[in-house]
Order: C-alpha cells, then structure tokens, then sequence
C-alpha cells in the first residue's frame, strides 16, 4: 500500500500532475484511500470523469475493508452524485442506493444523512418544484450546522439559494449562493468537494439564463480546468 508519506510532497502542482503521479503510483500497487480520493478530486479537475468513478469506487473498496463504513459512504455519494451530474441516472442510484444500504445498516444519526438528502433537493429543482427544493435544503442546512460540516452546510444552502432566485427572491437568493460557496475551501482531503463547489458555482452563474447548470457545459469545463492548485 502506498501512502501519502512515501510520495513527494503535492504542494505548487498542477492537478494534471497530481494527477499523473498517482496514476503512476498505482501502477506499483494499490493506493491508499485517501490517495484514491484525491485522484478522483484531481481527475475531476482535468475533466478524467472516468478516472473520477473509478477512483471512487476503489477508495469506498478500501474504506469498507477498513472498517471504516462512513468514509464509504462518502465516496460512494460523491460518485452517485458526479454520476447524477453527468445525466447517468441508472449508475448514480445504484452507488446512492448503496450508500443509504450502508447507512442503514450502521444505524445512528451521522452527518452522512444529510450528504444523502442532497440529491432529493437537485430531484425537487429538476422537476420545477422550488418550494420543495427549498424546504429540502432547508432541512439540510439544519443537519450541516447540528455536525458543524462546512462542506455539506456549503452545498446545502447554495440549492437553498438557487431555490429562492427560481422563486423570484432574486436578493436573498443570490446572497445565500454567495455564502455557500465562500463557506468552503478545495481540500484534497475531502474527495472532490471542491470540484463539486466548484461546479455549483457555475450552476449558479448560468442559472438564471439557463434554469440549469448543464446548459453551459463549457464554462463548468473551464472552471475544473482553472481551479485551484492542490493544498496537501
């Protein structure tokens, strides 16, 4: 197993070679889980979406082998809901679907609930139900601030917020998608939250000409491409 320790240090890289280094790692063994999450984040910053799943899906094998069955489920909501984005339904609810298995089976309240409400508000917002989509992440919010999860409180209250504009609350809409994307950082660490962040701050500038994120395809491209530098 090759850990983050046995690499040179990532800091001042480009994602592209963050990128390549772990692939080249991984040719000599499997990676760690971390080192996994970190190159779906970076794959997703190159536009590699295969590489993302794949990525993803070895880092919940390894979590899970580990006995570390919420970690799991992160990785496996991050590629249900990166799978969810790209319009693979079919896909994106088999790895939801086996996040909320894991859940279940662990029993428990856990921040991991609130991360698995998400997709429920983007089915709201798809299906033109703003208020719906706005009590969803309502309800959200409430369980990222009882955790004190920045990442999910971001991306909760940017729905929130792209809820209210729908709604025609143009003010308070634009200021609570303002909030949640200032509320979160690119932390290698946390899979592709950035990435992802990254991307809903596209939805929300194409979203008033758009009504939808995926009618500007280019500029979300574009932001993975000019994103942040790694932090590790």
């Amino acid at each position: 197993m090759i850990s983050g320790q046995d690499r040179p240090p990532l800091g001042g890289r480009t994602w592209e070679q963050v990128c390549a280094e772990l692939e080249e790692a991984e040719r000599n063994g499997p990676l760690s889980a971390r080192d996994y999450e970190l190159l779906a984040t970076a794959a997703y910053m190159i536009g590699a979406d295969d590489t993302v799943v794949r990525a993803l899906e070895a880092a919940h094998r390894s979590h899970l082998t580990r006995h570390e069955p919420l970690r799991a489920v992160r990785c496996a909501f991050w590629a249900g809901l990166h799978l969810r984005l790209r319009g693979e339904h079919g896909p994106a609810s088999g790895w939801l679907g086996r996040a909320a298995r894991i859940l279940e089976r662990e029993g428990g309240d856990c921040v991991e609930r609130g991360y698995l409400h998400l997709p429920t508000v983007l089915e709201h917002d798809a299906r033109g139900e703003h208020e719906a989509a706005f009590d969803a992440a309502r309800h959200t919010v409430e369980i990222a601030e009882r955790f004190e999860d920045a990442d999910l409180f971001a991306l909760a209250v940017h729905e929130q917020g792209r809820a209210l504009i729908k709604l025609g609350r143009l003010r308070e809409g634009l200021r609570a998608v303002a909030g949640g994307v200032c509320m979160s950082g690119f932390a290698c660490a946390e899979v592709v939250m950035g990435a992802l962040v990254a991307v809903f701050r596209s939805r929300a500038c194409v979203c008033l000409g758009e009504g939808s994120w995926m009618g500007a395809p280019s500029l979300v491209f574009v932001v993975r491409r000019t994103g942040p530098r790694p932090r590790c």
